[in-house]
């Protein structure tokens, strides 16, 4: 038993929703493993105590038929294609936000379980990092820019500008409004 599967304990889902609970399982283990890389030494002792309230709060959600991800950094390339390989390798779909709205008011998803990819800020290294990526796999996605300085660009003015925000939705993916700061 690996150390990741000891912190744990051995949490199967005992009804019928047992292989989505057991993929959003997975997805916590991988991305918690991610997490767990960059915690100083004296946080990462905390770290098991940390992994087992996210493999409690995984079981609350074993029913659940999608999940939201919400990225603020995608520090690098590599560790992104990393986390959508693990969704694509554990049977989640990624589906838009218009999907997962319509999905809310009653609406089928094109399968389950399914993912719903968000990102903060709109931040460079998402565009950067993620975008690419995300266009590779056509996953949609929703960015979530601040709306200051989107009339007028001046120097320290961060995030995208309008030409970016059109090309992303020309490359399928959604644009919200974060706030106004």
């Amino acid at each position: 038993m690996d150390r990741m599967s000891h912190d744990l304990g051995d949490r199967r889902a005992p009804d019928e929703h047992s292989s989505s609970f057991d993929a959003a399982f997975e997805v916590t283990r991988f991305l918690f493993r991610e997490i767990r890389r960059d915690l100083p030494g004296q946080i990462r002792n905390t770290a098991p105590r940390l992994l087992r309230v996210l493999a409690d709060v995984t079981a609350t959600f074993r029913s659940a038929h999608v999940v939201v991800l919400c990225y603020h950094r995608v520090r690098t390339r590599e560790r992104f294609v990393d986390q959508m390989a693990a969704l694509s390798a554990r049977g989640y779909s990624v589906v838009s936000m218009p999907q997962f709205t319509d999905w809310l008011h009653g609406s089928p998803l094109p399968s389950r379980p399914a993912a719903v990819l968000t990102f903060d800020h709109c931040y460079d290294e998402q565009l950067e990092n993620a975008v690419p990526v995300l266009d590779s796999l056509k996953f949609p996605a929703t960015f979530f820019p601040l709306s200051a300085g989107l009339a007028d660009r001046g120097p320290d003015v961060v995030g995208p500008g309008r030409s970016t925000l059109l090309a992303l939705t020309k490359a399928g993916h959604t644009i919200g409004c974060h706030t106004h700061t």
